[in-house]
C-alpha cells in the first residue's frame, strides 16, 4: 500500500515543529486507504463535501488539519492538506496553489506544513504560485506532493523541490 509514498511525505513533513512523524505517517495512511477504496475522483469528491475531513481532525491524537477545498473558517491548523482534482477550473491545480497562497498569508506562523494531493501534475502547474511557495519555504513551511496516476488508485511521491 503505497509505502514508498508515504515514507516520502512522513520524511519531507515529519518533525516539523508540533507535527510529529507519527502524526504525518496516520494521515497518509489515511489518505492513501480512502483512495483505495474509492478510487482518486471518489476520494477528491469526498474532500469537496467534507467526508473524510469533516471535523478538521484527522490522524492519531487527533491531529488538528486545515482542508482545501474545504473549510478552514475560524482556525489555522500547523498541516495544511490540499486537494486538487485535475480538468476542473475550481478544483485544479492551479487553482488550488492559489488557494495555499491565501491559506499561507492568512495562517503565516501557524501553517508549517503542506501535503498536495493531486491527479494532475504537468510543466508549469505551479509556475503561477511558485515564487511565493519558494518565500515561504524559506520561512520554514515544507511541502510535499502525492499523486495518483489516472485511472488509478495507488499513489506516488513527486520530488517537487521547493526551497
Amino acid at each position: 500500500m503505497n509505502e514508498a509514498a508515504i515514507g516520502a511525505v512522513v520524511k519531507d513533513l515529519g518533525g516539523h515543529g508540533e507535527i510529529t512523524r507519527e502524526v504525518v505517517k496516520d494521515i497518509a495512511e489515511r489518505i492513501a486507504d480512502a483512495i483505495e477504496q474509492q478510487g482518486y475522483e471518489g476520494f477528491a469528491r469526498e474532500a469537496r463535501s467534507g467526508g473524510l475531513f469533516a471535523d478538521g481532525v484527522l490522524g492519531v491524537n487527533e491531529a488538528m488539519v486545515n482542508v482545501i477545498p474545504g473549510d478552514t473558517h475560524g482556525h489555522c491548523s500547523q498541516l495544511l492538506i490540499a486537494v486538487a482534482s485535475g480538468g476542473t477550473a475550481k478544483g485544479g491545480m492551479k487553482a488550488i496553489a492559489k488557494r495555499i497562497r491565501l491559506h499561507l498569508t492568512k495562517c503565516e506562523h501557524i501553517t508549517q506544513s503542506v501535503l498536495i494531493i493531486t491527479d494532475e501534475w504537468k510543466t508549469g502547474i505551479i509556475d503561477e504560485s511558485f515564487e511565493d511557495f519558494v518565500l515561504r519555504a524559506g520561512k520554514g513551511v515544507r511541502f510535499s506532493v502525492l499523486m495518483c496516476p489516472q485511472p488509478g488508485r495507488g499513489l506516488v511521491h513527486l520530488p517537487v523541490i521547493i526551497r
